[in-house]
């Protein structure tokens, strides 16, 4: 796609933490094909390995660094050998979430804390890390993404809305306490999206998509656009916002 010079992110360094829904070798691709180089983390070698293979497509540097993320020292570990090896942070995009669902009364303990633990603390971790680098260098944006049950309820996915919302929480609470550092933090929101290219008739016969007023799923690479500007100087005067692309789910009452 043609690139727009203020969201052109060529000579920025750009760290992308993935999760297990595969949505990684999209983004790196997005970022990469913008101009970014990238260092890519994650628990998952095939998701890494993917996403590696998708950026260097475009010949720019990029590292897959495998941590734990939701362990403190794991992302700390991390984000410094991401700093090592492309000499600064201008961005960090955090998409290491996994998706749950399942009725609140057979939610076990060892259930909620591996949500959370993606969902939350890799996140936390990874910002404070990053934070930390980037007050140092003057500056840099975040990326947190998250979804529309951040804000709306769902059946048998309490714990999955409840984490979205300590996301977006986060994302608001950290664009006020380093707002003056420049360091600026935002969020993307997705609904129902996929990676496969399911025909449209075939997509309208799933009840969650008559919901949608769009009457169809969204693609990972259809945020691509909105994550290039907000990683960009052409974002400069947004922050704690989050965005959400989501075929109009958060117009319904």
């Amino acid at each position: 796609m043609p690139i727009p010079m203020e969201w052109d992110l060529s000579g920025k360094c750009i760290v992308l933490t993935t999760g297990s829904r595969g949505w990684a070798p999209i983004l790196a691709e997005g970022l990469a094909e913008a101009g970014a180089d990238l260092a890519i983390i994650g628990h998952r070698p095939e998701v890494l390995s993917a996403a590696a293979e998708a950026v260097q497509k475009y010949e720019r540097r990029v590292v897959t660094i495998p941590a734990d993320l939701k362990e403190r020292n794991e992302a700390q570990r991390a984000i410094q050998e991401a700093v090592a090896f492309l000499g600064r942070i201008d961005a960090l995009v955090n998409d290491p979430q996994v998706e749950f669902a399942k009725p609140i009364l057979e939610v076990t303990p060892e259930e909620v804390d591996a949500v959370f633990g993606r969902n939350v603390k890799s996140v936390l971790y990874c910002c404070q890390e990053a934070g930390k680098a980037m007050m140092e260098q003057g500056g840099g944006r975040i990326v947190n993404l998250s979804s529309v049950m951040a804000e709306r309820g769902l059946s048998n996915e309490v714990v999955y809305c409840a984490s979205m919302a300590a996301v977006e929480q986060l994302t608001r609470a950290l664009a006020l306490e380093w707002a003056k550092s420049g360091v600026a933090v935002n969020g993307i929101g997705t609904a129902w999206y996929t990676t496969e290219e399911i025909p449209l008739e075939q997509q309208q016969e799933d009840p969650l998509v008559r919901y949608l007023p769009s009457r169809r799923l969204g693609h990972p690479r259809e945020i691509v656009p909105l994550l290039a500007l907000l990683c960009s100087d052409g974002s400069s005067n947004v922050n704690g916002q989050t965005i959400f692309v989501d075929g109009g789910a958060m117009t319904h009452a």
